[in-house]
């Protein structure tokens, strides 16, 4: 087998305005590959060792350039832990970075006040939803991060980039100005306890006239930085007005963006690339180092209108030792590690109709015992799974609940600490109530504007499509 050359900085096809694992590169000797040809044939040597291992050989990331005109409907994503088990998928949270907006235009952003499952379910049927929006009046140089669960969309003319994990579910729940539910009836089902019902955190998540050498989201699932060549980098070595990126420390391929001006990348190799405004860079995880110098005569900057060049990088976090919840089990609840959904102190993981003569050597348990000894093979619970005993009434004894899924912001030179949000959900019911970033599980025999099967079956009466590839949408 011959030897497999070295990657090298690769440039894309003109006019691309999307980068994900279709793109396809335009220089050197791999040419017209797309990037999932590349990874097949150079595994973590292009994506790094744990982003390969992380998301099976997939390509994790998506950066668009976007131009919205009239009303995208309102929409959703799931976290990552609720994609993979429902969608065999990952999640989505993403950033939205303004390049500029007419002056009617507005963004929603989650909700004005604290609403719950029911309350939006309605507000759906009767085109009363608006009125528990959240929306801002977007500008250029703002900068949004939307997380999973966060209910979005964007009305009248908006340019923006968007940098967002490259998930392929979505859920779409209501058009602005149409009353009723229909279209999105399936979909909104999907979604009702992957929502986020709590008011919007704009001190967290929206920041105005972003600008300058800084980082703009340090998050689990992606790290997005902004630098503006000639001045002293945030992040990085610079030295003689140019930034060195090192792929390899970092463990993960980087994606760069040229949001002005125009410069040149210069990599170990003694490779040199130009990247222009509005163009797309991708430099593997194996090259050692890189530098992005200012391109044009005599070392001057050619730049945007203002005197700066500014370029995008997006790259992977480390992810460490990643435990298998689903594999782990533990002899005491207060063993259970953080961000599992398992309360030690929660009472649902408490029995209340044995008391502790209930059990000896062999189970001696009747019809009445609701299962949560060992004896009825619910000594040790896994994490994600409903508790269930060898007893029929058993099953609705306990809530199912999932991770909580951590996204921390660090925006503007660590202003701002990380923050964790969780996403709890249920399979036995939609939900009903929310307290806090939590939510409350309601049965949904008992609530019938949640029964999924009936949903199911008129949507069958009616011809529609209900599997679950509906929302897999890009």
């Amino acid at each position: 087998m011959g030897k497999v050359k070295r990657l090298y900085p690769l440039k894309f096809v003109e006019e691309t305005r999307v980068l994900d694992q279709n793109s396809i590169i335009s220089n050197g000797f791999l040419a017209d590959n797309s990037i999932d040809d590349i990874i097949e044939t150079y595994l973590e040597d292009f994506l790094g060792r744990e982003v390969f291992q992380y998301y099976k050989g997939e390509f994790p990331l998506r950066v668009s350039y976007l131009e919205s005109e009239g009303s995208m409907p309102l929409q959703a994503h799931p976290n990552d832990f609720t994609a993979l088990e429902r969608y065999d998928s990952i999640g989505c949270a993403k950033i939205w970075y303004i390049l500029g907006a007419e002056k009617d235009a507005r963004i929603c952003l989650g909700f004005s006040q604290q609403m719950d499952a029911s309350r939006f379910y309605e507000g759906c049927l009767d085109g009363q939803l608006e009125k528990c929006l959240n929306f801002i009046e977007p500008k250029a140089g703002d900068c949004i991060y939307i997380e999973p669960g966060t209910v979005y969309s964007a009305l009248g003319k908006i340019k923006y980039i968007e940098i967002a994990q490259n998930s392929r579910v979505t859920y779409h729940l209501y058009d602005f100005g149409t009353a009723g539910a229909d279209d999105f009836q399936m979909e909104i089902a999907e979604a009702i306890d992957v929502i986020n019902y709590t008011p919007f955190d704009a001190e967290r998540c929206l920041f105005r006239n972003v600008s300058g050498n800084l980082t703009i989201a340090d998050t689990s699932d992606f790290i997005v930085k902004m630098n503006m060549l000639g001045k002293a980098a945030e992040g990085a070595e610079s030295s003689n007005g140019q930034i060195e990126v090192s792929p390899e420390a970092l463990e993960s391929f980087v994606a760069l963006l040229c949001l002005k001006g125009s410069a040149m990348v210069k990599d170990s190799d003694g490779n040199i690339s130009p990247i222009a405004a509005g163009e797309f860079m991708l430099l593997p995880a194996n090259l050692k180092q890189a530098g992005i110098l200012p391109a044009g005569d005599n070392g001057a900057a050619s730049s945007d209108d203002n005197g700066q060049t500014v370029i995008i990088q997006a790259y992977m976090p480390q992810f460490g030792e990643q435990e298998d919840l689903y594999m782990n089990y533990y002899e005491d609840d207060s063993d259970y590690p953080e961000g599992s959904g398992v309360d030690p102190e929660d009472e649902e993981f408490e029995d209340e109709e044995c008391d502790d003569d209930c059990c000896d050597d062999e189970c001696c348990c009747d019809d009445d015992c609701s299962g949560s000894h060992e004896c009825c093979g619910g000594g040790s619970h896994a994490p994600h799974d409903n508790h269930h005993g060898h007893h029929d009434h058993c099953h609705d004894s306990h809530d199912h609940h999932s991770n909580s899924h951590d996204h921390g912001q660090n925006h503007c030179l660590d202003h701002h600490d990380n923050h964790s949000h969780n996403h709890h959900h249920t399979t036995g019911g939609y939900f009903a109530q929310s307290a806090g970033s939590g939510v409350t599980a309601a049965n949904s025999s008992n609530d019938e504007m949640f029964d999924l099967e009936k949903i199911h079956r008129e949507e069958k009466e009616k011809g529609i499509d209900n599997s679950n590839e509906r929302f897999f949408r890009r």
